[in-house]
């Protein structure tokens, strides 16, 4: 056998491996793929069915209480207008007279209570007093003071449902609640409590039907207890008897939530269900279905598949195996062109195959002369990405610093000018010294307000102004701005505060205080003579607050309303004062847009100019 031959044989074989692992590997996906979508379609149409059926019952089940419970108030009140309830809290419990006058009065009101079908008639009725004594009962009780009794308690209050097991009827009983009113003088006052106990054969139908829920499937009820308070498929007598602590039991009655999963039932068995959460009514409805009869038609696609797998590996190696025959030798030949590739002819088409045959060789030399290509074009893109980063990098600085040098150039004259003045007349003593340092600490502090002002406009520009947010009552911030500006404030004006009641707000305390302490400088500035309201307004509709800051100066001057927050934006509005750096605003409205928050200015209709405020709650 030549070294061509058993090149080929070598490779031949690979070839039947490579066909039935190329035939296999796209069925076994889409194999997997079909399950899996089988089974969320199998999932979300079970979920949809059983959630429908859920809400469905659930929904019935709601309303026929309801009426039962409506049924209950109006009797209730027909009591209250009747003399019947007032002739009772004299005749005292199980009156046989009263019993009948209030029989014929329920049955004038309520004819079901005595006629009608068997099923889901009541079974007793009680008329206690407001203090918890039996005025009359269908049955004959032993007890006969109802005052500590949670369920007369509650019926003092309001109306409602709840559920217990009558051990002497020896059934689930729904029980219904309604206080009995008097009305005088067009005021309306508790009499008493009218209890009554029904069964509940309509709801153990409406639960029994097995219609849409399978082989397996069942609905119940299950009361704030953790008990069943329906019939069961399962067990006999469930009802009362067995305590369900499964997941969905625990969702709703913790957590108020209803759920659809995969989990143990009351049998220990696991199941998929679907709940149904009403725990401010006191129930749950619960609707199962044994998770393997639900994943059923899965697993018979499962075996279905495996079947049509082996068929299909033994076509295929088969087939595998005459095609390699004929294709083997002609890929032998292609063994030189592999030497072309290496040489820089790179249109060839080249498989990648891992192997140590012809096809390897030629692989090997075309994937060395890639690797190398590839790492060249690689090297130089990267090379260019960091000059391209690096560029961008030292003109955004480089704008900063020419941004920096413009404006301490342009601002720091203003204050140093009138300190070099005051220097020069103290020393010819054409001013005191008092007056001279107070003039110098005067003008020193605005430099130093207004450096501060260029390193923010520094941070601001160059994106790394920094808030440090924190909660804090926003009232409070503003009282202690205001109360710390008030030595500063001429006598002429007045500080007047109008807040809404006070919340906390999420914010930088140090940065919004330098926000309102800005803008109340800034009234202060422009009013000689006058009042300064500073007032929040909360926006419960928008979740924020508002705080509006308005004087009653000479207003700002419409040819720079527009663009009052810009940089180096001011201008002189009246006589003898000081127009400031223009920064304060710019710096004001960076940081609200750091708070996510807002600031708009505008004159006031009779005088003055207004600041508002937007911030976030």
């Amino acid at each position: 056998m030549t070294l061509s031959d058993s090149f080929s044989l070598s490779l031949n074989k690979k070839l039947i491996i490579s066909f039935i692992l190329v035939s296999i590997i796209p069925l076994s996906v889409v194999a997997l793929f079909t399950f899996e979508l089988t089974q969320n379609s199998l999932t979300e149409r079970i979920t949809n069915q059983f959630e429908s059926e859920a809400k469905f019952r659930t929904e019935f089940v709601k309303n026929i209480w309801k009426s039962r419970l409506e049924q209950i108030s109006f009797l209730a009140d027909e009591i209250s207008i009747n003399p019947v309830f007032a002739t009772g809290m004299s005749h005292g419990e199980n009156n046989d007279e009263l019993n009948e006058m209030l029989q014929k009065n329920i049955e004038h009101v309520w004819p079901e209570l005595q006629g009608g079908t068997n099923h889901d008639r009541p079974y007793d009725f009680l008329v206690i007093d407001k203090t918890g004594k039996i005025i009359t009962s269908k049955h004959k009780l032993t007890k006969n003071d109802f005052s500590q009794d949670p369920i007369f308690v509650r019926g003092l209050e309001e109306k409602f449902y709840t559920f217990e097991y009558d051990q002497t009827n020896q059934n689930p009983m729904l029980v219904i609640v309604s206080p009995v009113l008097g009305q005088k003088d067009n005021r309306q006052f508790v009499l008493g409590v009218l209890i009554v106990k029904r069964d509940m054969t309509s709801v153990n139908k409406i639960m029994e039907d097995r219609s849409n829920l399978g082989t397996t499937g069942e609905t119940y009820l299950v009361n704030g207890d953790k008990l069943i308070i329906t019939g069961s498929r399962f067990i006999k007598d469930a009802a009362f008897n067995i305590k369900v602590d499964t997941l969905p039991v625990k969702e709703c009655f913790e957590k108020h939530k209803s759920m659809s999963a995969i989990y143990p039932d009351y049998r220990g068995i696991p199941v998929f269900g679907v709940s149904q959460c009403e725990s401010n009514l006191g129930f749950i409805l619960l609707a199962e279905i044994d998770a393997s009869e639900m994943y059923l038609p899965v697993l018979n696609i499962k075996n279905q598949y495996l079947l049509i797998g082996i068929i299909t590996a033994g076509i295929v190696g088969f087939i595998s195996f005459l095609i390699a025959t004929r294709i083997s030798n002609p890929i032998v030949k292609l063994t030189q062109v592999s030497h072309d590739v290496s040489e820089g002819k790179l249109d060839v088409k080249i498989e990648d195959v891992k192997s140590k045959d012809e096809i390897g060789t030629l692989y090997r030399a075309f994937k060395e002369m890639m690797t190398n290509l590839n790492f060249h074009i690689t090297k130089i893109k990267d090379l260019n990405e960091e000059l391209e980063n690096a560029n961008l990098d030292l003109k955004k600085k480089d704008k900063i610093k020419d941004e920096f040098i413009r404006v301490a150039a342009h601002e720091l004259r203003t204050p140093i000018q009138p300190i070099l003045g005051f220097i020069s007349l103290a020393r010819n003593g054409k001013i005191k010294n008092d007056e001279a340092i107070n003039g110098i600490l005067y003008h020193a502090r605005n430099l130093k307000q207004l450096a501060n002002n260029i390193l923010d406009v520094s941070h601001i520009e160059s994106g790394m102004l920094s808030c440090k947010m924190e909660r804090f009552q926003i009232n409070k911030l503003i009282q202690e701005v205001v109360d710390s500006t008030k030595s500063e404030v001429d006598p002429d004006i007045v500080i007047e505060t109008k807040l809404d009641r006070d919340i906390s707000i999420n914010g930088d305390r140090f940065r919004l205080s330098q926000v309102l302490n800005n803008i109340i400088q800034n009234s202060i500035k422009f009013t000689k003579k006058g009042k300064i309201t500073i007032q929040t307004e909360i926006l419960p509709q928008q979740n924020k607050i508002e705080i509006s800051i308005s004087d009653t100066g000479p207003g700002i001057p419409v040819d720079i309303l527009g663009t009052v927050f810009d940089k180096f934006v001011t201008k002189s509005v009246q006589e003898g004062t000081e127009h400031g750096s223009g920064l304060g605003l710019y710096i004001s409205k960076a940081i609200l847009s750091a708070h996510n928050g807002e600031i708009f200015a505008s004159n006031n209709d009779d005088k003055g100019a207004k600041f508002t405020i937007l911030l976030p709650l």
